[in-house]
């Protein structure tokens, strides 16, 4: 375990700080634990042996740069055969590309080739041991480590169910001594970088654990295999801690055949799956929820004019969105329930798009990240005068509206005193021309581009209800 020393150091403004480093730019944070999560069957260890030879080699991993080679340890606690075959299969095909970036396979005494940092542990290592001896298992690889001189940046470790065994991960006070331990490892190694590879719940929507394991790592990557084709995956980010979440994007697998020694049958080859190498992914069509997401701050961006409390946000939500049915009994429930809401919302603050008032019920919001951000509260669509003072002391301290001393107290609805919004002609409004000729304000082309907007949001949402075909019954014949 490393030596720590307790010495807090002054922040100087004139002074540089370190920027966010990148593993993989964009996608796995250079320092930390980042996790690749799955259901069984999601080819996420593919893509974990993918991330780790990529940047044992120096080759661009799903169209982002890694940096230069760095030394990769692969432990590979589920299957260490597999995971060997599976290694042997991204080398042969990414042969051509090796090849082109002048990178050499290293070849030993008994001519036996491999790549040149990485290095695989076809075993488990136990992280599971609770205070104060902690695990047996990481002692005693700690003290192999230090005996041979061992040292990697990068630690990949699949998977943590394989690594705990004997734990009960939905208790914090078990799950936190693991990632200890884990962190352990990596200090012993030396590495900054570490790929976990873990499992979703039955389900296969969230992680299986404590709140605890998602507060802890930098990272958490989701991949999913597509049903209709087994060699396609959506890989979707959950969150990066010092980051935004990257869109969703799809890799391909192809088949690769491996020559092995014969079996008992006589077979020598086995066929296995492998990334396609040199394809950047192209940027897929947002997951529902991340639709949901922006459709919640849209709503109050543009229905609610960027300024509502929580109650009121809701309530406008459950008034537009689309109304389902509910399989088991046929009633026809909310389009968004409160729980969905206040999770979502979770998710928006912490992205950094709203701030959370002083009061998170009765304090009011307003979109200040994302595409939605740069709607003054209080206005029509982002622009004409903002209300008043006196109407907009409860409203969130954004581009210049005032805010009462007591802050977000009471959450009156901020009332706008924005003129009338133009028609075709541009009459009644301000912004308009002269009659008969379109308007041509930047205020007004703002307006269109948001209304289009909002339709196709509209759109979206309503196409993803299924509307059930009336039953045809026929009267019997007499």
């Amino acid at each position: 375990m490393a030596v720590r020393t307790f010495d807090p150091q002054p922040i100087y403004m004139n002074v540089l700080p370190t920027p966010v480093e990148w593993a993989v730019d964009g996608r796995v944070p250079e320092y930390g634990i980042t996790c690749f999560l799955g259901k069984p069957g999601s080819f996420k260890t593919f893509a974990t042996i993918d991330a780790a030879c990529c940047m044992a080699t120096g080759l661009d991993c799903w169209g982002q740069k890694v940096g230069p080679p760095r030394k990769v340890i692969y432990i590979a606690a589920d299957a260490g055969r597999g995971a060997q075959l599976r290694i042997i299969a991204w080398i042969i095909s990414h042969l051509d590309a090796l090849k082109a970036a002048g990178i050499e396979l290293v070849e030993d005494a008994q001519g036996r080739k491999s790549l040149p940092k990485l290095l695989l542990y076809p075993a488990a290592v136990n992280l599971h041991g609770l205070p104060p001896h902690g695990s047996a298992e990481v002692a005693a690889a700690i003290a192999d480590i230090e005996a041979k001189g061992l040292k990697a940046d990068v630690l990949c470790v699949d998977t943590l169910f394989h690594s705990s065994l004997g734990a009960k991960l939905t208790l914090p006070e078990e799950l936190l001594p693991i990632l200890g331990e884990l962190q352990n490892l990596m200090d012993a190694l030396g590495a900054k970088t570490c790929l976990l590879v873990h499992h979703t719940t039955k389900e296969g929507e969230e992680y299986f654990g404590t709140v605890a394991f998602l507060a802890t790592i930098e990272a958490l990557i989701v991949f999913k295999a597509k049903p209709e084709d087994k060699t396609v995956v959506t890989v979707s980010c959950v969150r990066i801690r010092e980051g935004d979440a990257f869109a969703p994007f799809e890799i391909n697998l192809q088949k690769v055949t491996v020559k092995t020694e014969p079996d008992k049958f006589g077979r020598a080859e086995q066929e296995t799956l492998a990334v396609v190498p040199g394809t950047a992914p192209a940027a897929q069509r947002p997951s529902k929820k991340e639709e949901e997401l922006d459709f919640q701050e849209m709503v109050l961006a543009i229905h609610l004019r960027n300024c509502a409390t929580a109650a009121q946000w809701l309530a406008k939500m459950i008034e537009v969105m689309p109304r389902k049915k509910n399989k088991t009994t046929g009633e026809m429930m909310p389009g968004m329930s409160e729980r969905t809401f206040y999770r979502n919302l979770a998710v928006i603050v912490e992205r950094g798009h709203v701030v959370l008032p002083t009061d998170p019920q009765g304090g009011t919001y307003s979109i200040v990240g994302g595409p939605w951000a740069g709607i003054q509260p209080g206005s029509v669509f982002g622009f004409g005068p903002v209300a008043p003072a006196e109407t907009t002391a409860n409203c969130h301290p954004y581009k210049g509206v005032a805010v009462s001393g007591s802050g977000f107290a009471d959450g009156v609805h901020c009332q706008s005193t924005a003129k009338a919004l133009p028609n075709e002609n541009g009459s009644g409004s301000s912004q308009g021309s002269e009659e008969g000729k379109e308007p041509t304000s930047p205020g007004v082309e703002a307006l269109r581009q948001t209304a289009e907007l909002f339709e196709k949001a509209k759109a979206r949402a309503e196409a993803s209800v299924k509307v059930p075909k009336p039953v045809e019954v026929k009267k019997p014949e007499l």
